[in-house]
């Protein structure tokens, strides 16, 4: 099975994912655990990641496009080249919390060495520095550049420092 990336629209994203869902399909709508500072207490609240994106996991064939086309606010799958999709690469799967069990995400564990330089120790931005484009610690989030299909976002990923300080 491989993951196609389905473009909907934003606030349908759930609409699609049922609607998938109880067609046979696995489908996905990316989640995470995002840290939130409320009333002086760092608390996680389930975020969409993506929105306006669906994560379809299937074997393609063409006869299916129309089932996935048809789910309610579904706009188009990305990559699509004489009519087949491209898949979605399997680290980029990873990242979204595909290759298991349908969960939300929890918080990447950062440290930051003596000049500031984050290195990821654990959760999906791990092995992904490079792609990370800003952190900002206090707000316990990084902003990082990531690929879906064909096209390229700057989305937000919670952070946790490793040291438990929030600066």
């Amino acid at each position: 099975m491989e993951w196609y990336v389905l473009q909907a629209l934003t606030g349908r994203e759930q609409d699609a994912r049922a609607a998938l869902e109880r067609a046979g399909f696995d489908a996905r709508v990316p989640t995470e655990l995002r840290p939130i500072h409320r009333r002086g207490q760092w608390i996680e609240q389930e975020y969409t990641l993506l929105p306006g994106y669906v994560f379809v996991g299937m074997d393609f064939e063409p006869r299916l496009y129309r089932a996935i086309k048809d789910a309610p606010g579904a706009i188009r799958l990305l990559g699509l080249f004489e009519e087949h999709p491209t898949p979605l690469p399997q680290d980029e799967a990873a990242l979204w919390g595909l290759c298991g069990p349908p969960s939300a995400l929890m918080p990447s564990v950062v440290e930051f060495d003596a000049y500031g330089t984050p290195r990821v120790i654990d959760g999906p931005l791990t092995g992904r520095e490079a792609q990370i484009v800003k952190i900002d610690r206090h707000a316990r989030r990084a902003r990082v550049l990531v690929d879906t299909g064909d096209e390229r976002h700057l989305v937000r990923f919670g952070i946790r420092p490793a040291d438990g300080d929030a600066q």
